[in-house]
């Protein structure tokens, strides 16, 4: 309940949040939304990758493309 309360906001883009993922080791980025984000950080868990970044896309519409630029940065 804490994260609905007033001084909270939406998140358009919610970036990589696993500090293992670094960066610069990061061979590829997946953007996706909803329940797959658990789903992927399941799979890449299990198959201990830690090249694959991934940034969760929560608007879709209008699409959020100078926040999603700014994480791919």
């Amino acid at each position: 309940m804490s994260e609905f309360v007033s001084g909270t906001e939406f998140k358009r883009v919610l970036p990589e949040s696993d500090s293992s993922i670094k960066p610069e080791k990061c061979k590829k980025v997946v953007l996706c939304s909803g329940q797959v984000y658990y789903d992927l950080l399941a799979e890449r868990a299990k198959n201990k990758r830690t090249d694959v970044a991934i940034v969760r896309v929560e608007q879709l519409a209008p699409f959020p493309f100078n926040s999603l630029s700014a994480q791919l940065k």
